[in-house]
C-alpha cells in the first residue's frame, strides 16, 4: 500500500502536477515580463530588472526576459550583464537579426568598439533597432576617431529615428 501511494505521488509529480507546474512557471514569467514593460515604461529600470530576473528564474529556457534583461542592463551600463544575456539567448535559439543592435552597444560599453562594428557588419538588424543600431555604430566610429564614418552612421540614425534624444547626446 505504502508502495502505491509513492508511486502514485510520484507518477503526478511527473504527470500532471509537473506539467501543470511548468504551464504556471510559463505564466509566472509572462506576467514577470508584463509588469518589467510597465516598469520600464515608467523609467525605473532597476524594478524591471528584478521582474526579468523573476521570469527567467520562471522560464530559464525562454529567449524573450533575457532580451529584454540585456536591454535593462545596457541602460543601467552593465555591459557585461547584458552581453551575457545575450550570449545565453543565442544558445537558446534566439535570431541574430534581435541580437545584433544591443550585442554591438554592450561592445561599445565595453570599449570594443571594433568588435562592435564587425557584429553590427554580419547581417540585418531588427526594422525596430535600425536607429539604435546606426547610433551604436557611430559610437563606435566616434571611439576609433573615425568622425566621418560616425558622422554617416548619425545621419542614417536620425533618419530612422529623428526624435531620438540620445542621438543630440553622442
Amino acid at each position: 500500500m505504502k508502495l502505491w501511494l509513492a508511486l502514485v505521488a510520484g507518477g503526478l509529480l511527473l504527470g500532471g502536477a509537473g506539467a501543470s507546474l511548468q504551464a504556471e512557471d510559463m505564466g509566472a514569467a509572462r506576467q514577470a515580463m508584463a509588469r518589467a514593460a510597465e516598469y520600464r515604461a515608467s523609467g525605473d529600470n532597476r524594478a524591471a530588472r528584478i521582474e526579468l530576473m523573476n521570469a527567467i528564474k520562471a522560464a530559464p529556457g525562454l529567449v524573450e526576459p533575457r532580451l529584454a534583461q540585456a536591454r535593462v542592463f545596457l541602460t543601467l551600463f552593465d555591459a557585461d550583464g547584458a552581453q551575457a544575456e545575450l550570449e545565453r539567448a543565442l544558445e537558446l535559439g534566439a535570431d541574430r537579426v534581435l541580437v545584433r543592435a544591443p550585442m554591438a552597444d554592450a561592445l561599445v560599453q565595453q570599449g570594443r568598439a571594433e568588435d562592435a562594428i564587425r557584429w553590427l557588419g554580419e547581417g540585418p538588424v531588427a526594422d525596430a533597432d535600425r536607429g539604435y543600431a546606426a547610433r551604436t555604430l557611430g559610437r563606435a566610429h566616434l571611439v576609433l576617431g573615425q568622425f566621418d564614418e560616425a558622422r554617416a552612421a548619425f545621419d542614417r540614425a536620425l533618419q530612422y529615428t529623428p526624435d531620438d534624444s540620445l542621438l543630440w547626446t553622442d
